[in-house]
């Protein structure tokens, strides 16, 4: 639900313009993907920014993301800026970025367990804390009946492997790549 939190001034807009107005958004993120990795390995990267620029805007999955306005170059950049505070000594707020990765919580989570066997305790506090934000703002907004539901649905998931939410035409197979491109 914290998701939907920063997603929700997308619906004062139409389809059409709230669409246009995300596919900007994470437009401007793959263009600043550079920035952001050089900032992280400047001795390596910056002579290459270019050809990472490049590299981002023909990257497959970024294009699907585009396409279909998913919202994880968001989380591409909660782990940059993890990365990047972590890289500074600013273990805490690295442990806050990457609490915002939260979102999906199914590609975090290795990441965590990486931070708490290696005892980053100020990171491990800087993300309990983010957590316990975004969990918290996220039961007040829909209540028990709402995670309750929210956690059924994840269980029938995994049961049928995603079927419910997911045509196995539009896999990441050839008949989903032509999907994608519109061909049905």
């Amino acid at each position: 639900p914290f998701t939907l939190l920063v997603l929700s001034p997308l619906g004062y807009l139409s389809y059409r313009q709230a669409r246009l107005v995300w596919f900007g958004l994470n437009l401007i993120l793959i263009f600043c993907l550079p920035w952001g990795l050089c900032k992280w390995s400047p001795d390596l990267l910056r002579p290459q920014r270019r050809l990472i620029l490049l590299g981002a805007l023909s990257f497959y999955p970024f294009l699907v993301c585009l396409w279909q306005g998913q919202i994880s170059i968001l989380l591409l950049w909660a782990i940059i800026g993890f990365l990047l505070l972590l890289r500074t000594g600013k273990d805490f707020w690295a442990g806050v970025a990457l609490g915002l990765g939260l979102m999906r919580f199914h590609l975090i989570y290795l990441i965590v367990l990486l931070v708490v066997a290696k005892r980053r305790v100020q990171v491990t506090l800087g993300f309990s804390l983010s957590a316990g934000i975004l969990l918290g703002s996220s039961f007040l907004w829909v209540g028990k009946e709402g995670y309750w539901n929210y956690l059924t649905l994840l269980k029938r998931m995994n049961q049928d492997q995603g079927a419910l939410l997911v045509l196995p035409q539009k896999f990441q197979n050839w008949v989903g790549q032509l999907y994608l491109l519109g061909f049905p």
